[in-house]
């Protein structure tokens, strides 16, 4: 089968975090399928192939830059109209000269701008970032347009999205979660968690940090947070924190995921379903995180981590996680939900091959 897929993130060399998980879907559906691309290029298997438009291809890695399309939607509007009209000329032509894709793969509902005049079967996948643009004005409405043509699957990667997908476009699409998965080796680690050594791993921004540089002085003194990922916003980062940059998963393979104690998240962003907490639940790692409904698709309050709202809740957690015997329980709890809810990337793609199938 031929499936042209489209992503505005992708990472453009072995360390670089955007889209990982693009690439890792690719490479797994690559083994099924004849993949073309249209997205940032970066390291992929032999059999995955660049479309040929390179204006498409640099304007798309120019709106990367810029943090994506959805980003810049919702955060600055002003550089979104002057970028966002390149990209979508760059879709449409992409979309029109590749006639011999069987299943167009769109990656976030925006991407589908565009794609109106291809009666060829659609799969729209739907993260966190692009979800919350159906509450800006004319979304829903431009969306529908692009699908109303032929058949289509709106995938969400997580369950808590599909009502107001619904909604939105239930009379004439299928709304079909799938759930992204992880490396396979992950499962395999052997954990003997340090008590009182934590990680964070996310981009460091206002809203994914949440509360933590406030609440971490709630720790006792044999507590001590690591913390990974990009400065995005040039966040001061408190001296109580050990801050390591960007980090890759076999960095934290190799040296953090079998003896932290456990992850915590504390963000207050728009999270579809964090990537990270799957691999954390599948390496066995407990989790303490921020009341948001995307959390709770991974977290079983109480069974391997704890749901905090307060200051208070965030100590109490940590407590209770900082005694192994409990920690193992629950680690045990962590790598069952992973392995029965989101399983590896080999998974994933055969989820989606079963909705090519059913869009043929």
């Amino acid at each position: 089968m031929k499936i042209l897929v489209t992503a505005t993130s992708y990472p453009r060399h072995e360390s670089d975090w955007q889209g990982v998980f693009i690439k890792n879907i690719v490479g797994e559906l690559s083994k099924l399928h004849d993949i073309s691309m249209l997205s940032p290029r970066g390291p992929a298997p032999n059999n995955v192939h660049w479309v040929s438009d390179e204006k498409a291809i640099i304007n798309l890695e120019k709106v990367a830059d810029l943090g994506g399309p959805a980003h810049l939607l919702r955060t600055a509007p002003l550089k979104a109209a002057r970028y966002i009209p390149g990209l979508v000329s760059s879709l449409i032509r992409v979309y029109r000269s590749n006639s011999d894709a069987e299943i167009l793969h769109i990656n976030w509902l925006q991407n589908s701008i565009g794609s109106k005049s291809r009666k060829t079967p659609k799969l729209l996948t739907v993260l966190g970032t692009d979800y919350k643009l159906l509450q800006l004005p004319l979304v829903k409405t431009l969306v529908r347009r692009q699908i109303s043509s032929s058949n289509c699957v709106i995938a969400p990667n997580a369950d808590w999205m599909c009502p107001l997908l619904k909604e939105s476009f239930g009379d004439i699409a299928d709304i079909h979660p799938v759930h992204f998965g992880c490396s396979e080796d992950l499962y395999d680690i052997t954990r003997a968690p340090k008590s009182g050594k934590w990680i964070v791993v996310q981009r460091v921004t206002k809203a994914k940090m949440g509360p933590l540089f406030l609440w971490y002085n709630e720790l006792p003194e044999n507590n001590s947070i690591h913390l990974f990922g990009p400065n995005q916003e040039g966040l001061k980062i408190p001296e109580g924190i050990s801050f390591h940059g960007s980090t890759t998963l076999e960095e934290l393979k190799n040296n953090w995921l079998s003896s932290a104690t456990g992850i915590i998240t504390l963000s207050t962003h728009d999270e579809g379903l964090p990537q990270i907490l799957i691999e954390a639940a599948a390496s066995g790692l407990p989790i303490i995180a921020s009341n948001q409904v995307a959390h709770k698709e991974i977290v079983q309050h109480g069974q391997n981590g704890y749901i905090v709202n307060s200051p208070k809740d965030f100590l109490n957690a940590v407590n209770k996680l900082n005694n192994l015997d409990h920690n193992i329980a629950f680690s045990k709890k962590s790598r069952e939900i992973a392995k029965q809810k989101f399983g590896t990337w080999r998974d994933c793609a055969q989820r989606y091959n079963e909705l090519y199938k059913r869009l043929l």
